[in-house]
């Protein structure tokens, strides 16, 4: 039976050598990429708008870098949640009401406090869309449905990525995603097979570090593993040393 899925773009904007963040914290990247590479920061915005995604994808950490953490006693499901789609949301974020689409991020552990708007990226609004598994705290899922946050539900303790983007389709008529990171969600991606393109802005910086997060945060590949192959779509350089790369997965 073909599955359908939407268009998966993971965006990074990286150094040389594949660092997304630094040690410090992703405002100390930011801040070094805006001050050694504004060209960089220019294209990345511009990036997104060419592509105009129905969703941007984030994985939690990304949203919880330079938040406070609070550890909260959390109560588990009893039996297996339902996704929480109210319509009226729904409908207006399809037909981009007010909304630029959908801030998605994998949560399945109920650790992001979300406001009731998520102004991200450029100053446009993304409406906040959580996704679940049947193991998140469902404190967590009544917090979400009491702000009208929607949220989709797959796989058990570990959230079932290609439902979720199933789901992102053929439940919210969702064609394209860019996924914005960070490196254990680009990892997961990467070896579920579940990306069509790969877009990376590289800024002319290199760190070096042990420790230092990297684009793809994914298992080491087993003896009999092949690596994913790419297939050049096309390059752009800038004044500043930055370079856009865009390249297809090779089938």
């Amino acid at each position: 039976m073909l599955v359908r899925r939407p268009r998966i773009v993971i965006h990074i904007a990286q150094s040389i050598d594949a660092r997304i963040s630094t040690r410090l914290g992703l405002s100390k990247w930011e801040q070094l990429v805006a001050s050694s590479a504004p060209d960089a920061v220019k294209l990345w915005g511009r990036v997104l708008r060419e592509i105009n995604p129905d969703v941007l994808l984030a994985g939690s950490e990304t949203l919880l870098v330079g938040k406070s953490r609070q550890s909260t006693r959390h109560s588990r499901n009893e039996k297996r949640s339902h996704d929480f789609l109210p319509q009226e949301i729904v409908e207006a974020v399809r037909r981009r009401k007010n909304w630029s689409g959908w801030q998605a991020v994998v949560d399945s552990k109920g650790r992001v406090r979300w406001g009731i708007r998520e102004r991200t990226f450029w100053g446009k609004d993304w409406h906040p869309l959580a996704l679940v598994s049947d193991g998140t705290p469902s404190n967590y899922l009544s917090m979400l449905q009491q702000k009208m946050i929607p949220y989709l539900v797959s796989g058990s303790d570990r959230i079932d990525l290609g439902q979720s983007l199933t789901k992102l389709h053929t439940k919210l008529g969702v064609d394209s995603v860019v996924c914005l990171g960070g490196g254990r969600l680009n990892g997961a991606l990467l070896r579920a097979g579940l990306f069509h393109e790969l877009s990376i802005v590289l800024v002319p910086m290199i760190f070096g570090g042990e420790y230092t997060p990297t684009s793809f945060d994914a298992a080491e590949l087993k003896f009999e593993e092949m690596p994913t192959f790419l297939r050049l779509i096309s390059t752009e350089g800038q004044e500043d040393g930055s370079i856009w790369l865009r390249y297809s997965r090779k089938d």
